[in-house]
């Protein structure tokens, strides 16, 4: 389980779950990074143009040669044919 780093979760993780989950927070730093925000930004790019890339819907892929096209043809779509 992850969650950001409030410090409230640290003790409320333990005492709903105990020694049954492994547990880390994430800390954020947010400031003039390289390139960490424009991936962030392709990411949700990618998956908000193909559904495929979400599990509940009815395009989810299945079989992963299925999958494997679909995202192969949202790059294509998404570098070569959108302005």
């Amino acid at each position: 389980m992850s969650t950001d780093a409030l410090r409230l979760y640290v003790s409320a993780v333990d005492e709903a779950f105990g020694e049954d989950v492994a547990f880390a927070q994430i800390n954020k730093i947010y400031g003039k990074v390289d390139s960490e925000g424009y991936i962030e930004r392709h990411n949700l790019s990618v998956r908000m143009t193909n559904r495929r890339l979400t599990r509940l819907t009815n395009a989810f892929s299945k079989k992963i040669e299925n999958h494997v096209a679909a995202v192969a043809l949202g790059y294509f779509a998404y570098n070569f044919i959108k302005d």
